[in-house]
């Protein structure tokens, strides 16, 4: 299964034109990235096979469909779901328009990560159906419907749950199985205790845990509304080190979205979650007074001895804590992320940390008690310990914080998945991250790029072999890394094989949308 993963992962980011299309030599390439290496006679007759246009190019989904076979007897049934949903009569089909009107691309995949427009997907449904005016007169029998939504499925290799997810968030069903078992009011009130007791063990300094809280909200709220989608909840939550099953958050951010909006007001999940507390009846006292004039002083419950004025009501809409923005950027050796680096900051003010730069720095401190390991490490082309790289990327944030900087671009970490699972049980609940920058470019351009830097940079790890063991390493041990935050929503893929005018082009887009 992971195997399977790892190489969806290696087709994706090497789909530079974004067409699913490979030709001979960058099909065998990515193989060889992902650990499949084959004779070069069973090689071509598998690309033969799959180039069925005779265009010197294969769809890679169809091929990953092919090795993993038909879809899972759950995901047929979901499809058959929402099927049934537009076929009401029973007629076996329903026109194109139909579905189109009640489909939102903007939950697709390459959506989502920005790889294409809604237009564009919606336009591909025409194209991939035959639209209206084919043979079936823009009608759709299911086989279609279903061969489809097939390659949708290949990009939750082994992952129902989440294939699952997205198509109820698509077409807004609940999957039959799941209405015969509902989450009730009940399950839900000791998930709710289960959160308010993370809360209150997490809190800290002087203001009280209902106002963290809704700092902690609003700091996701990103339009100023008083409210969040449903990523920002789960964000929130992760910063109280709250981690819940897909399934248990999903319900419980339905249980206040009653409208359907994809939006919850957060002030009335913190009233419900603390209802039962003598705080928080004067908290729902304040929240209901939010629209009376900012001068008023509104006294609440009787007895109470807590009075809201202006002064608080504004503390409690603006967080005097600020959390300091990070975005990580990766890429293989070479692949440019150091440059566009400066050039973000040169537009948007970030402070630039290199994770590397750092090791070496430390690496030449004489005193430095971890300087001859650090050395070792990065003369063998491995990956430094994750303790070391937190705590002096932990130190230079704080150092830069202390002279007013908040928006920092962590360049070259996290290298691994124990680089990110001690970065977020470190700090997670006190940093921003709200996406990560991937810089893909091949590997014969960046070793290329390497040697030529080699020339003069004088770094003990710019000679052939030390970059091949880098490439291998990264192959390994980053590449997971990158599918999980994809799997996150947090992944934006830059192709770093153009020019660094055009590379920085397609990377400011991504930095606009960064407050």
């Amino acid at each position: 299964m992971q195997a399977m993963k790892l190489l969806g992962t290696a087709f994706q980011v090497n789909d530079f034109h974004r067409n699913c299309y490979f030709d001979f030599e960058s099909f065998e390439a990515v193989l060889s990235k992902a650990g499949l290496f084959l004779k070069r006679q069973h090689l071509t007759k598998i690309y033969r096979y799959f180039d069925h246009q005779l265009c010197e190019r294969v769809n890679y989904i169809e091929f990953i469909r092919a090795l993993q076979g038909e879809m899972s007897p759950r995901r047929r049934a979901i499809l058959r779901q929402v099927y049934q949903k537009f076929d009401q009569t029973g007629k076996g089909h329903f026109h194109v328009q139909e579905f189109l009107n009640a489909f939102n691309p903007n939950l697709h995949p390459k959506v989502l990560m920005g790889e294409k427009s809604a237009e564009t997907v919606c336009h591909e449904f025409l194209s991939a159906w035959e639209g209206a005016g084919s043979h079936t007169n823009g009608y759709l029998p299911f086989d279609e419907f279903e061969d489809f939504w097939g390659s949708i499925s290949v990009g939750f290799p082994e992952d129902d749950d989440a294939f699952v997810l997205f198509i109820e968030r698509t077409f807004d069903i609940t999957e039959a199985s799941k209405l015969e078992d509902p989450y009730n009011s009940s399950v839900l009130r000791k998930v709710q205790n289960v959160i308010r007791e993370k809360i209150r063990q997490r809190a800290r300094g002087s203001k009280s845990e209902l106002e963290q809280l809704r700092m902690n909200f609003r700091y996701f709220d990103l339009q100023d509304c008083g409210q969040v989608d449903f990523r920002g909840f789960c964000e929130a939550l992760r910063r109280y080190g709250i981690l819940l099953d897909e399934k248990v958050i999903s319900a419980l951010f339905k249980e206040f979205d009653k409208n359907q909006t994809g939006r919850i007001n957060y002030a009335e999940f913190i009233a419900v979650l603390y209802e039962d507390d003598e705080l928080v009846r004067t908290y729902n006292q304040y929240v209901k007074a939010q629209t009376k004039p900012p001068t008023q002083t509104t006294t609440f419950t009787e007895g109470a001895d807590v009075v809201v004025t202006s002064a608080i009501s504004n503390s409690l809409r603006k967080d005097e804590r600020v959390l300091p923005t990070v975005i990580f950027v990766l890429g293989g050796p070479g692949s440019g992320k150091g440059t566009q680096c400066k050039n973000i900051v040169k537009e948007f003010g970030f402070i630039h940390l290199s994770a590397g730069d750092l090791l070496r720095d430390e690496q030449a401190m004489p005193d430095s008690q971890y300087g001859q390991l650090i050395q070792n490490y990065i003369k063998e082309g491995a990956i430094v310990p994750v303790e070391i790289t937190i705590n002096l990327l932990r130190k230079a944030i704080q150092d830069h914080m202390s002279i007013g900087k908040t928006k920092f671009l962590v360049d070259g970490f996290p290298r691994n998945k124990d680089n990110k699972r001690g970065w977020e049980k470190a700090v997670t609940d006190s940093v921003y991250v709200p996406f990560v920058l991937f810089f893909d470019c091949p590997q014969q351009e960046m070793q290329r790029r390497l040697l030529s830097r080699g020339k003069t940079s004088g770094r003990a790890d710019d000679n052939i072999e030390t970059i091949r063991k880098r490439f291998q390493v990264f192959d390994q041990e980053t590449m997971p890394v990158l599918k999980e935050y994809s799997q996150e929503g947090k992944l934006r893929i830059v192709a770093a094989m153009a020019s660094e005018p055009q590379v920085y082009e397609i990377t400011r887009k991504y930095l606009l949308s960064v407050k």
